[in-house]
């Protein structure tokens, strides 16, 4: 099934009934003291299913500065959304930030799947994720929620499955904020590899000019 960009799709013909009841588990750790890496967010690549016209991905793609303003937000069509977040650079993905509720539209549960543009509505309920979170109705963006060392140590991208809301007919999210570290500049790694290699040139010295008048 394509996306429909960062923008929408209309009936994606799942199942709904996705009402969550279970009792929150306790997955948020302490803050830790890494950067916000909004800045690496590749916005241009951005892709979302499920999403509303009016409120598309980018408008919870915010800097941290901004993370309580809840005037702009991303809202599914019904109680699930698939959203696919590319980075500018390779990243070591150490926490995420979500705001949403205290509304029965807060997202109850959210999949995240590592360096997959494959995901749509066909496989995230079945596709095995990086890691996943049973969420609060409550989601502070001052809240972190601690990610997997080990499974978002090299990250290109990320998506979202949020699967079920609190009651609500869609899911609304205001806040998404990626925290770690940048490993390198895929864009400026690439170009420093071609400035290093040796371009041949048939300019030659006067000493070498010399010798070649010699030799002929």
């Amino acid at each position: 099934m394509p996306p429909h960009g960062d923008g929408h799709g209309h009936g994606h013909g799942h199942g709904h009934g996705h009402a969550c009841e279970h009792e929150h588990k306790e997955t948020v750790g302490e803050n830790i003291d890494e950067d916000w890496l909004y800045g690496q967010v590749d916005t241009n690549r951005m892709r979302s299913f499920n999403t509303h016209p009016d409120h598309p991905l980018a408008h919870c793609i915010k800097p941290h500065s901004e993370r309580n303003n809840q005037s702009t937000f991303t809202e599914g069509e019904d109680e699930q959304m698939i959203l696919h977040i590319p980075f500018t650079s390779v990243v070591r993905l150490k926490a995420l930030s979500i705001g949403a509720g205290p509304e029965e539209d807060a997202p109850c549960k959210v999949k995240i799947f590592v360096n997959r543009d494959d995901i749509d509505f066909e496989n995230a309920e079945n596709a095995p994720a990086a890691q996943e979170f049973e969420l609060p109705q409550t989601l502070s963006p001052e809240a972190e929620f601690r990610l997997k060392p080990n499974k978002f140590s090299s990250t290109n991208s990320v998506t979202l499955f949020f699967d079920g809301t609190f009651g609500g007919e869609f899911t609304r999210v205001h806040y998404l904020g990626f925290k770690g570290q940048y490993a390198y500049d895929r864009v400026n790694q690439v170009q420093a590899v071609y400035e290093l290699r040796p371009v041949k040139s048939n300019n030659k010295t006067p000493a070498e000019q010399g010798m070649g008048s010699m030799v002929n």
